[in-house]
């Protein structure tokens, strides 16, 4: 057999030489860090759009919720016309900002800003921020149960439970108490335990139980700030819940019935809101990398003068 030979006008080769395989590296290492550049660049892209995403998707939430509430503040199942009388259980002049009706006066929506937040308010939601803007709603949650006679529940699905905080209602008046249920028979429950009849309220009256809302801003787990909702449970304990992180800071101005502007919490009087029809909310939020995204809307308030 006939062996192959190399050909006298050029060297057997049999691969790379080092300076060809070191310009392969070179050109190989430029193409991977650009396909890594690209790939960084679009991670960091993507997660700037995961970002606002949940921006957004926090602020709607924390919009709905607050809408929700403001839309709600004041209403009774029978009617704004029912004259609410003072809570059974609190001396007038020791009742929290959770059971603070004041029908007819601010209790049932009451916004606060510069400071001015009620040092209870202040101390029932621990890690609220010093300063920041808040506003505290009360009403009565619009699906409730009904008497079928004196003291007696029309049913045993009334939802009800003692130590409950209601409201019990006809078309002229009615009453926020503390609630004593045995079976379908509901009572007042005093301080000093004893029970007062409800004999005011006969056949069709409404019982309802009081929701009690405070949102805020407030310092999260993470050393930054959330929007929070604190709410009543009973009447010694009070739930704080983060709604929204990322969120600095909440500006609300008010509409007055009759009035061209909105305004600040500051610029209004005690008997300027029962005449709020509309609260402009903003929220400030930031990614995490100094940039703030400001979102804003109008809520009307239901049970309101327009």
């Amino acid at each position: 057999m006939k062996r192959l030979s190399c050909n006298t006008n050029l060297r057997c080769s049999k691969g790379f030489s080092l300076v060809e395989l070191m310009i392969a590296m070179l050109l190989g290492l430029i193409l991977v860090g650009a396909a890594i550049g690209v790939m960084l660049s679009n991670t960091l892209s993507f997660r700037a759009t995961q970002d606002i995403a949940h921006m957004q998707d926090s602020a709607r939430l924390g919009f709905e919720l607050m809408a929700r509430d403001i839309r709600q503040a004041g209403s009774i199942p029978c009617g704004n016309d029912s004259d609410i009388r003072q809570i059974v259980f609190f001396n007038e002049d020791d009742i929290p900002w959770y059971l603070d009706w004041e029908a007819g006066s601010k209790g049932q929506l009451i916004g606060y800003t510069n400071g001015s937040v009620l040092s209870e308010l202040n101390a029932d939601v621990e890690g609220k921020i010093v300063g920041a803007q808040a506003l505290t709603i009360l009403y009565a949650n619009n699906t409730g149960a009904s008497l079928e006679k004196e003291n007696t529940l029309a049913s045993t699905a009334h939802g009800l439970h003692t130590g409950d905080i209601a409201v019990i209602c006809n078309p002229i008046e009615g009453l926020i108490f503390k609630a004593k249920v045995d079976g379908t028979k509901l009572s007042a429950r005093l301080n000093d335990n004893t029970t007062q009849m409800l004999s005011d309220y006969k056949k069709n009256a409404v019982i309802s139980k009081l929701k009690s809302r405070a949102w805020y801003i407030g310092e999260n787990s993470q050393g930054g700030s959330s929007l929070y909702m604190a709410k009543h449970i009973d009447t010694d304990n009070i739930q704080r819940i983060e709604i929204a992180s990322g969120v600095t800071d909440l500006k609300l101005h008010y509409h007055l019935k009759g009035e061209p502007n909105f305004k600040v919490a500051g610029d209004l009087s005690d008997s300027d809101w029962p005449t709020v029809n509309a609260i402009q909310i903003t929220l400030i939020l930031d990614d995490g990398t100094q940039a703030a995204y400001s979102f804003s809307s109008i809520v009307a308030v239901r049970n309101q003068p327009l």
